[in-house]
C-alpha cells in the first residue's frame, strides 16, 4: 500500500472525532458544519480510490524491497524455495506494459 493510501486511511480520525463529539456534547449540526464535512467525505473518497491506467516504460533496475512473486512483475529465480512476501536485492529487467496502479515503490513516473 502506497503512501497516499496509508494517509488517506489514517485521515478517517478526524471523522470518528466529529462522530464522537456530535453523541457526547449533543448539538445539532449546522449547514456549514454539513457542507464541510461532505467536501471532507469527498476528499477522503477520491485520496483513497484514485488509480489510472497507462502504459509503463520500466528501465533495468536493482534494488530491494518487499514483494511475492505472484504480482507479475518480480520473476526473479531463488536458489530455495520462497512463498509469500519477502525482501532481498534483486534486478527487474527492462520492459514496457500497461495495467491500472496507484502510487507505490515501482509507480514513481512523471505523467
Amino acid at each position: 500500500m502506497g503512501a497516499a493510501k496509508t494517509s488517506a486511511y489514517y485521515a478517517v480520525s478526524p471523522f470518528v472525532g466529529v462522530g464522537l463529539s456530535l453523541i457526547i456534547f449533543r448539538e445539532i449540526p449546522t449547514p456549514s458544519f454539513i457542507t464541510a464535512l461532505s467536501i471532507m467525505i469527498i476528499g477522503m473518497y477520491f485520496a483513497s480510490t484514485e488509480e489510472h491506467n497507462h502504459k509503463h516504460h520500466y528501465i533495468a533496475i536493482t534494488h530491494e524491497h518487499s514483494h511475492s512473486h505472484d504480482d507479475g512483475h518480480h520473476n526473479h529465480i531463488h536458489n530455495e524455495a520462497v512463498i509469500g512476501k519477502h525482501t532481498h536485492i534483486h534486478t527487474h529487467e527492462e520492459y514496457i506494459h500497461s495495467h491500472k496502479h496507484n502510487k507505490d515503490v515501482h509507480h514513481r513516473h512523471a505523467h
